[in-house]
Protein backbone atom coordinates (compact mmCIF):
# COMPACT_ATOMS: atom_id res chain seq x y z
CA UNK A 1 0.00 0.00 0.00
CA UNK A 2 3.11 2.33 0.62
CA UNK A 3 4.35 1.91 -2.93
CA UNK A 4 1.15 3.01 -3.93
CA UNK A 5 0.27 5.73 -2.30
CA UNK A 6 4.01 6.87 -2.77
CA UNK A 7 3.79 6.41 -6.73
CA UNK A 8 0.44 8.25 -6.92
CA UNK A 9 1.61 11.35 -5.01
CA UNK A 10 4.87 11.46 -7.17
CA UNK A 11 2.47 11.76 -9.65
CA UNK A 12 0.39 14.31 -8.20
CA UNK A 13 2.84 16.65 -6.87
CA UNK A 14 3.52 17.13 -10.79
CA UNK A 15 0.67 17.44 -11.78
CA UNK A 16 0.36 20.14 -8.71
CA UNK A 17 2.91 21.77 -10.30
CA UNK A 18 2.58 21.82 -13.94
CA UNK A 19 -0.95 22.96 -13.41
CA UNK A 20 0.39 25.98 -10.87
CA UNK A 21 2.81 26.78 -14.01
CA UNK A 22 -0.29 27.69 -16.12
CA UNK A 23 -2.18 29.74 -13.84
CA UNK A 24 -1.54 32.94 -12.55
CA UNK A 25 0.34 33.26 -9.19
CA UNK A 26 -1.86 35.91 -7.78
CA UNK A 27 -5.53 37.49 -8.43
CA UNK A 28 -5.78 40.22 -6.00
CA UNK A 29 -4.00 38.38 -3.39
CA UNK A 30 -5.59 35.32 -3.67
CA UNK A 31 -2.99 32.11 -5.00
CA UNK A 32 -5.18 30.68 -7.62
CA UNK A 33 -2.71 27.49 -8.07
CA UNK A 34 -3.30 26.45 -4.69
CA UNK A 35 -6.90 26.99 -4.86
CA UNK A 36 -7.88 25.74 -7.76
CA UNK A 37 -6.04 22.53 -6.89
CA UNK A 38 -7.42 22.22 -3.83
CA UNK A 39 -10.84 22.58 -4.70
CA UNK A 40 -10.99 20.57 -7.71
CA UNK A 41 -9.01 17.67 -6.42
CA UNK A 42 -11.53 17.63 -3.16
CA UNK A 43 -14.19 17.63 -5.84
CA UNK A 44 -12.50 14.61 -7.76
CA UNK A 45 -11.76 12.76 -4.24
CA UNK A 46 -15.44 12.95 -3.29
CA UNK A 47 -16.72 12.18 -6.49
CA UNK A 48 -14.49 9.08 -6.85
CA UNK A 49 -14.94 7.57 -3.64
CA UNK A 50 -19.01 8.22 -3.76
CA UNK A 51 -18.43 5.75 -7.41
CA UNK A 52 -16.56 3.19 -5.13
CA UNK A 53 -18.51 3.31 -2.56
CA UNK A 54 -21.52 2.61 -4.52
CA UNK A 55 -20.97 1.11 -8.41
CA UNK A 56 -16.67 0.42 -8.60
CA UNK A 57 -14.94 -1.72 -6.17
CA UNK A 58 -11.49 -1.51 -7.06
CA UNK A 59 -8.21 -3.18 -5.73
CA UNK A 60 -6.72 -1.44 -2.21
CA UNK A 61 -4.13 -0.61 -4.26
CA UNK A 62 -5.59 1.86 -6.69
CA UNK A 63 -7.93 3.42 -4.35
CA UNK A 64 -4.37 4.19 -1.99
CA UNK A 65 -2.85 5.24 -5.21
CA UNK A 66 -5.82 7.64 -6.05
CA UNK A 67 -7.15 8.97 -3.12
CA UNK A 68 -4.63 8.87 -0.61
CA UNK A 69 -1.62 9.14 -2.92
CA UNK A 70 -2.53 11.22 -6.62
CA UNK A 71 -5.34 13.45 -5.30
CA UNK A 72 -4.22 13.48 -1.59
Amino acid sequence: HYISAGLGGALGSILRLWVGKLLPNTLSGVPLPILFVNVSGCFIMGFLTELMALYWSPADNIRYFLISGFLG
